[in-house]
């Protein structure tokens, strides 16, 4: 997907709605609002002169991202926030609310993300699916929803102070009423108050199946100056009109009346509420995990247990929210078994080390075993209220996503020591302190017998 600009996108900008118009939609009174929201003249962008770019000899070479496979990340159900109208004049910030969504409205669910799967197989694009919770479905206004869009937030150098509040990039595929299809759209961002257009795509087609509960959104490596790490947050959001279906209300018959003029169901009227749903910052790509042992390594004696200390360390420096383990049955019957955990759903610290306790029953195999820890890891993020632009408002979103990964606990079996190897441990331990409680028992005797013998000389 290169740059692109259709006839109608000549003289129609549309803009980010997560960070722009949402704005927009609440403070501006609904008969300009068509005028305003949706439509900027982009001739400038037409007519500006190419940019300037280093001949491929100045240009250093970045360093290429790794390949990985499939990931999959759980974002959790239902856990989005709804900004509702609570009073009749639009122009007034006070008279909407933030708080969880209610998940009546039909489209609440399609911007659900429960689950985000991505990899980057080909090397050259981010590919992301994000499995929602409902259906979409090609013309949301017949639903009463006056936009609907999927997207996704970059920051390409792991910095918070820069981009827009951390954000570097924005890739969106938005459909609105006045509009009245799908678009795509590339963002860059300097700062909160500088950003230009990359890329503009109307009439976005093949990014969803009609009636299905997934969207693809992909994300060209090379778009975004192709970082060998970064991180992706992505989003879905919804913002109905007055009159918009409840989940309750008869939809079956979407595909008669997509065919059809509404007509007790418009987009064109007020604001009644906007749901927001986000995953947590994720990293690109995946980090690694491993344990930090106490002690190191760790070695247990067959046919004995010992108690060791395991803490989880990612390869990308950050501490998870929560985690917990679940170790996989060895092969030798090497038990395996958190000391202070009650139950399999107990969470362990991040920063303390989780006590297990291992045993290693007669007839282990000697030698070095690596059992797998099945690592349920809790990440999440209060997402910068600042960037959803709402004033008067301070829209606070947490973020949480929930990843299972396999990590290998390693450790050597050894065999029990013969007795002269016992004699010489004890003494390599003890033997130090013995020879000076004996040289002091020694020279305590030696001295009482010399005094025994000069008085018995004295005497005699």
């Amino acid at each position: 997907m290169g740059r692109y600009y259709s006839p109608k996108i000549v003289r129609v900008m549309l803009l980010p709605l997560l960070s722009i118009l949402i704005s927009c939609y609440i403070q501006i009174d609904h008969e300009v609002m068509d005028n305003r929201l949706y439509a900027q003249e982009v001739s400038n962008i037409a007519s500006a002169p190419p940019f300037l770019t280093p001949s491929s000899a100045e240009m250093s070479p970045s360093p290429e991202m790794p390949l990985f496979s499939r990931q999959e990340v759980n974002t959790g159900a239902r856990d989005g926030i709804q900004v509702s109208k609570i009073g009749s004049n639009l122009t007034s910030l006070d008279e909407y609310i933030q708080g969880s969504a209610d998940y009546t409205a039909f489209y609440d669910n399609s911007t659900d993300i429960q689950t985000v799967t991505y990899s980057n197989a080909k090397g050259e694009i981010l590919n992301a699916t994000l499995w929602l919770g409902g259906k979409v479905m090609s013309n949301p206004s017949i639903l009463g929803a006056k936009a609907i869009v999927y997207g996704v937030l970059v920051d390409s150098d792991n910095n918070k102070n820069t981009g827009k509040y951390g954000v570097d990039f924005q890739r969106e595929i938005q459909w609105n009423s006045t509009v009245g299809n799908w678009n795509s759209l590339l963002v860059e961002y300097s700062s909160p108050e500088h950003s230009r257009t990359l890329e503009l795509q109307s009439n976005f087609t093949g990014f969803f199946d009609e009636n299905q509960t997934h969207v693809l959104i992909p994300l060209e490596l090379d778009s975004i100056t192709s970082p060998a790490r970064f991180k992706v947050l992505y989003y879905a959001l919804v913002i109905y009109g007055d009159r918009h279906n409840r989940i309750d209300e008869d939809v079956n018959d979407y595909n008669y009346r997509s065919t059809s003029s509404p007509t007790n169901k418009t987009a064109d009227d007020g604001i009644s509420k906007i749901v927001v749903d986000l995953s947590s910052w994720i990293d690109i790509p995946p980090p690694t995990y491993s344990f930090l042992t106490t002690p190191s390594p760790i070695e247990i004696v067959r046919g004995e247990e010992k108690e060791v200390g395991l803490q989880l360390e990612s390869s990308s420096g950050s501490l998870p929210n929560s985690i917990s383990f679940l170790p996989e049955e060895d092969s030798s019957d090497i038990e395996i078994q958190e000391i202070s955990r009650e139950t399999d759903n107990t969470t362990s610290s991040v920063t303390q080390p989780a006590s297990f306790r291992l045993s290693a029953p007669e007839g282990t195999n000697l030698g070095l075993h690596s059992v797998p820890v099945l690592v349920n890891i809790s990440t999440g993020t209060l997402f910068p209220s600042e960037f959803i632009n709402l004033p008067g408002m301070n829209l606070s979103v947490p973020t949480e996503n929930f990843v299972t990964r396999f990590v290998n606990l390693t450790f050597s079996v050894l065999e029990p020591p013969s007795t002269p190897e016992m004699i010489k441990d004890f003494w390599s331990s003890y033997g130090t302190l013995i020879s000076l409680i004996a040289a002091g028992f020694v020279g305590g005797f030696s001295t009482y017998i010399f005094d025994f013998v000069r008085s018995r000389k004295k005497n005699g």
